[in-house]
């Protein structure tokens, strides 16, 4: 006598062991969160490597954690005593839930000092929050870019 339920069985586990392999890898980043995501750390980075401390303050929330003004002043100190600043970064992970974005990034940097050419590289997580359209650096874990 035939089983009615083994043909039912057997092609739910051929089901699963092929779906089983593309969940396992997580879902693929959305090319649109990738993209927000690298426009949000270039402009930054760009900010930086520009030298001008208000066009960088304008793209950190009045909200950044944990003292706003603190980090604009190390960005500062910072950028004055470096020059011809040059990022590479690539996007790691983009994590977007209601209205902050983390962006995990691998950079490295080089740049000209009073003690030469350095070149530094990290990793660091950029926390962004959505204010009026834009994007808005709101915390960042990791190692300092700047």
């Amino acid at each position: 006598m035939k089983h009615p339920t083994l043909p039912l069985v057997a092609t739910l586990l051929l089901a699963l062991l092929w779906v089983a392999p593309a969940c396992a890898t997580g879902p693929a980043l959305h090319t649109d969160h990738e993209d927000q995501a690298r426009a949000a750390v270039q402009e930054l980075l760009n900010a930086y490597a520009g030298g001008s401390r208000a066009g960088f303050a304008h793209l950190v929330s009045q909200d950044f954690s944990p003292q706003r003004q603190d980090y604009l002043n190390r960005m500062d100190q910072a950028a004055r005593s470096e020059q011809a600043v040059q990022f590479e970064f690539f996007v790691e992970q983009v994590l977007i839930k209601d209205q902050t974005m983390t962006v995990t990034v691998r950079w490295n940097k080089k740049a000209q000092t009073a003690a030469g050419q350095t070149k530094t590289d990290g990793l660091t997580v950029f926390v962004f929050g959505a204010e009026n359209g834009l994007w808005k650096l709101t915390q960042t874990r990791g190692d300092n870019p700047f």
